[in-house]
């Protein structure tokens, strides 16, 4: 607290006495502040110091330094005469206020009788600070001369009266200090008031037979009830589940409070309705001195934590279907610190390798590696797995409890703390026997189906040149037969020339049809891009016969562009085109070529007003040798469209017709626009 002599004193009354002190000793007289030289009663300031000695600056710093001096030296029950570099004396008496100065009595400005004035040190000082030396000295003849028994029966008085503001100063300090502490406690209960009503925690304070004598309102909202002022005098057993739990609660924890502890735990509170709480409670005695008696009661902090008991629950539910998950797994999952030492295993582990749990943990997990070498391999491995801060994959052989090795397949992925540290790893191991042993068996077909396809590019060899060389031969001596003999045979010999004529002649189309399928299957793609609107106006120039002949308008747009094997693609077009103008009666038959974008494809159609084919047909008409006509009717060998689905499937896209008998048929395709 800030010691103020003004506050201290009665100023009014201090200047009556300085007053007549004054007119009693004749004495100058002055009552100044310690700390900050305020001055609150002064009369008698003599001229020189009024009129000279406080106007110059560098005087003044004189008449200062005596000053400070002074109530710098003097301790309570002290004077200090001082002669000032001014050369006047001035006496200095202490006020003090519990053993600290806070002002001074000063006595001064005057000259002892039995010293001689030194006149010209007076002139001399005039002459120094521009004074008027006449005017200077008479104001030094107006100074006070006393003898020093004067001095010393008036600095017995002032003593006296020194003692007397000092007891009246320390009084009064003492008086205001007990009523600010009074006032500072007042407000600290008014704050605790303040606190404890609007904490955000519950707060309760139990007395006696453990009553609850004073609650706030957070209580009364964990508690269910309307305010504070409803929970007033509640017993203790109101807020127990039962009176049971009650019994149990003061037995565990009443000599605890009863020595001074701080109890923390969780417990369930009773709502005011019956229903439980979950709350965390802090309680500690009110009389830290004497806590056995509890006479003071019990403050206790009660926090709702019944959302942090469900997460817990959820917690402990999660973690046992983690365990029955990590458990069910079929894969071994072995969980290892940095130090590649064991921390978990699931069953799957104990069942794949033949070790218990108990046995892997007693054991360095070498003993599942065919030797050292591959050990210190697999912890290579791991190293990979904690510098890249990523999931590696690799097969590695292992080896079970009784000895057999076996392919194995593991997955090593890094553990984390939230700061990115790294805990440890996990690796997941799977028994990929069955898997190899499929892949064996793979190859072995993989084998064979190069076998077969060499044997029917063997065969598309034949039926190029063995097979295409006879059958020639036979046409030719048939026709040949047919212009020597026609005049001599009958109608029915030369009915059976011209039927032999055509079988051949289609036996060989048939062939050369079936050696196309092989091509396709059997040839590497050349893909290249290639502009799909100039390959479709190539093939349309091929036809222009049989569209003369059908008197058919094709007409397609713009097409784009596409990695594609040129010679397959135009043999595409070119199938669909004769199949849309062979099926095709109409006397104003047209084909319509179009082309859509499709994100990462196209989607061609091709659609003519032909005859048009029964759904039921729809997949039927894209296998090998599958005809809906006779020959009689519409000529081939019905392997067209079985060519062009090869074609599309190849290059990565799919083919399908829509259409209904009499109203046209649509055929639709897709290419990839990348490769």
């Amino acid at each position: 607290m800030d010691v103020s002599f003004q506050k201290l004193v009665d100023i009014k009354a201090l200047k009556k006495m300085v007053l007549a002190n004054y007119a009693a000793s004749g004495i100058p007289i002055g009552v100044v502040d310690a700390v900050s030289g305020e001055i609150y009663a002064g009369v008698g300031w003599q001229r020189i110091c009024t009129h000279f000695h406080r106007k110059h600056p560098e005087t003044l710093a004189r008449c200062v330094e005596s000053d400070t001096a002074i109530a710098g030296k003097i301790t309570k029950g002290e004077t200090l005469a001082y002669k000032c570099k001014n050369g006047l004396w001035d006496i200095g008496i202490p006020i003090m206020c519990d053993n600290r100065h806070i002002a001074t009595i000063f006595l001064g400005q005057f000259i002892y009788e039995d010293e001689k004035i030194d006149k010209v040190f007076f002139k001399n000082q005039a002459a120094e600070y521009g004074f008027n030396v006449d005017d200077y000295l008479g104001a030094l003849e107006a100074v006070p001369v006393f003898t020093k028994e004067k001095v010393g029966s008036i600095l017995e008085y002032n003593k006296a009266l020194a003692e007397f503001l000092s007891d009246q100063a320390t009084t009064n300090w003492r008086l205001r200090q007990e009523f600010a502490q009074r006032k500072q406690a007042e407000s600290l209960h008014t704050e605790l008031e303040s606190l404890f009503d609007h904490a955000q925690v519950g707060l309760m304070v139990l007395r006696g037979e453990r009553h609850l004598v004073k609650g706030n309102q957070r209580l009364a909202d964990i508690l269910g009830y309307g305010s504070p002022v409803d929970m007033q005098g509640l017993s203790k057993k109101a807020l127990h589940l039962t009176e049971e739990r009650y019994v149990e609660f003061g037995e565990e924890h009443h000599n605890a409070l009863t020595r001074g502890e701080k109890l923390q735990i969780e417990y369930e509170l009773r709502r005011k309705d019956g229903t439980p709480v979950w709350c965390s409670l802090s309680g500690k005695a009110l009389d830290t001195e004497n806590p056995s008696d509890l006479d003071k009661g019990v403050l206790w902090v009660v926090d709702d934590i019944t959302e942090k008991k469900k997460a817990e629950q959820t917690l402990k539910e999660s973690e046992l279907l983690m365990k029955n998950i990590f458990n069910a797994l079929k894969e071994a999952v072995l969980v290892l610190d940095p130090q590649r030492e064991l921390i978990n295993v699931n069953h799957a582990t104990q069942d794949i390798f033949g070790y218990s749990a108990k046995e892997l943990y007693e054991q360095s997990t070498a003993v599942l590696h065919v030797d050292h070498e591959h050990y210190l391999e697999f912890g290579n491995r791991l190293r990979e797995t904690f510098s890249e801060a990523a999931p590696t994959e690799f097969e590695f052989e292992a080896r079970r409890k009784n000895g057999e090795i076996f392919p194995t397949e593991h997955t090593v992925s890094m553990m984390k703390d939230d700061t990115g540290k790294a805990l440890g790893i996990v690796s997941v191991v799977r028994d990929i026997t069955e898997r190899k042993n499929a892949e064996n068996e793979l190859r072995k077909l993989l084998s064979e189906l190069e076998r077969s396809n060499n044997e029917l590019k063997q065969f598309a060899y034949v039926a190029s040149h063995d097979l295409q060389e006879p059958l020639r031969a036979v046409a030719g001596f048939l026709q040949l037969l047919q212009s020597r003999y026609q005049s001599h045979l009958d109608a029915k010999g030369r009915h059976y020339i011209e039927r032999s004529v055509k079988a051949a002649q289609r036996m060989q189309t048939l062939i050369t049809d079936l050696l196309s399928l092989s091509r396709v299957n059997t040839t590497p793609l050349s893909i290249e891009t290639h502009d799909i609107g100039h390959i479709t106006e190539q093939v349309v120039e091929s036809l222009q016969m049989l569209i003369q002949e059908k008197n058919a308008d094709i007409t397609f747009g713009n097409m784009p562009c596409l990695p594609v094997d040129v010679g397959q693609i135009q043999s595409l077009f070119q199938n669909l085109l004769l199949n849309s103008l062979k099926y095709n009666e109409n006397k104003n038959a047209y084909v319509v070529i179009e082309c859509q974008d499709q994100d990462n494809e196209y989607c061609f159609s091709i659609k003519d007003n032909g005859i048009g084919i029964s759904d039921k047909f729809h997949e039927r008409i894209f296998l090998v040798f599958q005809r809906l006509h006779t020959e009689q009717e519409y000529t081939g060998t019905g392997i067209g469209l079985a060519l062009c689905r090869r074609i599309v499937e190849r290059h990565g896209g799919k083919i399908w017709v829509e259409s209904q008998p009499g109203q046209g048929a649509t055929f639709y395709f897709t290419l990839p626009k990348k490769r």
